[in-house]
């Protein structure tokens, strides 16, 4: 009888553990797979239509609106690792049609370098590149590297107007030889037609 009652008893135990929920245990300083403890402010994949972005880079869909107008499709291209500035504030002087809202969060932006992280959304292969001492070394370490590359693109931090319906990003489009073109990517952004780019040249 003893024999039998301890048997069940046995059997309820186990049968007990073995159906409690599971908890994760993480020790103090360890993250669960596939969550991420403090994003970069420049690591935003994912925008919010209805808010203004909060850091000095979000808002990476316009970003990849600009990439898909001046890089390639099927090319190889390199970014910078860091957001740059614009030369001086006569370029920006030039932007008669930008709202002084949007100048002013752009420059506020850009008071400090960012750094880049996560991954752009185009039709051709963009990888992140870190320039360390110029761009000349990172050129030429490129051109060594990856001599079939179209060269290394240089993203300013992005400024907008409160409503979001007016981005201003400054590019620098490097190719091998060391070559560059200067512009202002000036996006539009409307419910019916989507975002409308205009490149602004910047001599």
């Amino acid at each position: 009888m003893w024999k039998i009652i301890r048997v069940g008893f046995l059997c309820f135990a186990v049968m007990t553990f073995s159906c409690a929920p599971k908890t994760e245990n993480n020790s103090v300083g360890e993250l669960p797979r596939n969550k991420i403890s403090a994003p970069s402010p420049c690591g935003s994949v994912q925008e919010k239509p209805s808010a203004k972005p909060k850091g000095p880079c979000e808002g990476r869909g316009k970003y990849n609106r600009l990439l898909q107008q001046i890089v390639s499709i099927d090319s190889t291209v390199f970014i910078g690792d860091q957001t740059i500035a614009p030369p001086d504030s006569d370029a920006l002087s030039a932007l008669t049609d930008v709202d002084r809202e949007t100048i002013d969060d752009f420059i506020e932006k850009n008071k400090t370098s960012n750094k880049l992280t996560g991954y752009f959304d185009v039709y051709a292969k963009v990888e992140l590149f870190e320039v360390r001492d110029s761009v000349e070394a990172a050129l030429q370490n490129i051109k060594i590297r990856f001599p079939k590359s179209a060269g290394l693109i240089r993203l300013s931090a992005i400024g907008t107007n409160g409503d979001r319906s007016q981005t201003l990003i400054y590019v620098e489009i490097y190719d091998l030889s060391g070559r560059v073109k200067k512009q202002f990517g000036v996006i539009r952004s409307d419910a019916d037609r989507g975002d409308q780019l205009t490149l602004v040249p910047v001599n």
